[in-house]
């Protein structure tokens, strides 16, 4: 069988390109047959801790003994496949039910703790992803959300994405993906790293920003997609079609919201 026509280049400090087709790997993933995965293990969950009827208002009175904020009108859209918990709310609804966060809401194994070591919330959601044999997804989201994204604490949620990515390349678990939009970051030159309109580039907000990083940022409520330049003191940033002006940043207010780790081009 001849692969689909695709490469996943990968940006680090040797700048490797890998090409690696996605052979038998679904490019977009239904978040709703995501949240309703998440349903079926919360339910199995509650049924588990005896909880079988008046889900919502279980869950409520629970989640308000436990000082968390939901409201009844939020959690409703959980147990009807609209949306998904919050970081804090997983992590409590876990703890309720006894179970791993990470099976709770991606379904990863072990379900419960093993041999008594928790897994504890901070190893859950800054932890490093499985490496490029265990191919894992990313959302999807748009620039808008992007922004919102960039000063949140929370992972974005899975289920509130346009889609979900594959992303075989090490991660947090705060990553996510973005259209390119635009010819700024299109080399006009050719065998230069180029992102075209239409790639798909995954962003790990976890990654410390150095010279020459491509990143994601957000100066004067606008997000942008440019390579990151300190020099004799100032930092811009560029494009890297020199049909763009180069932006100096330098003393603005200035959010960093994930450095570039890897883009796809669909075939």
């Amino acid at each position: 069988m001849t692969p689909p026509k695709s490469q996943l280049s990968v940006d680090n400090i040797d700048q490797l390109i890998l090409d690696q087709p996605l052979c038998n790997t679904q490019l977009m993933v239904d978040t709703t047959q995501i949240r309703k995965e998440f349903v079926r293990r919360l339910t199995e969950a509650l049924a588990d801790k005896g909880v079988k009827k008046n889900f919502g208002v279980t869950i409520h009175e629970e989640l308000k003994r436990r000082g968390a904020k939901a409201t009844t009108q939020a959690i409703n859209k959980w147990l009807n496949c609209e949306s998904m918990p919050a970081r804090a709310n997983m992590q409590i609804l876990a703890d309720w039910l006894g179970v791993q966060p990470s099976w709770l809401q991606f379904g990863e194994a072990p379900k419960r703790e093993s041999h008594g070591v928790r897994e504890s919330s901070s190893t859950y959601y800054t932890n490093v992803a499985p490496g490029p044999k265990d191919i894992t997804l990313v959302p999807l989201i748009s620039w808008v959300q992007a922004g919102e994204f960039c000063e949140a604490i929370d992972p974005y949620l899975a289920g509130d994405a346009e889609a979900l990515m594959p992303c075989p390349v090490p991660h947090s678990r705060r990553t996510y993906a973005l259209h390119v939009r635009g010819d700024s970051m299109t080399s006009p030159y050719p065998g230069q790293r180029s992102y075209p309109e239409g790639a798909i580039i995954y962003v790990d907000p976890e990654i410390e920003v150095t010279n020459g990083s491509r990143v994601i940022a957000k100066i004067d409520g606008e997000v942008t997609f440019k390579t990151y330049i300190e020099d004799a003191g100032k930092t811009y940033l560029k494009a890297i079609n020199p049909s763009y002006p180069t932006l100096d940043v330098t003393g603005q207010k200035l959010h960093i919201c994930g450095v570039i780790i890897g883009y796809y081009m669909p075939g």
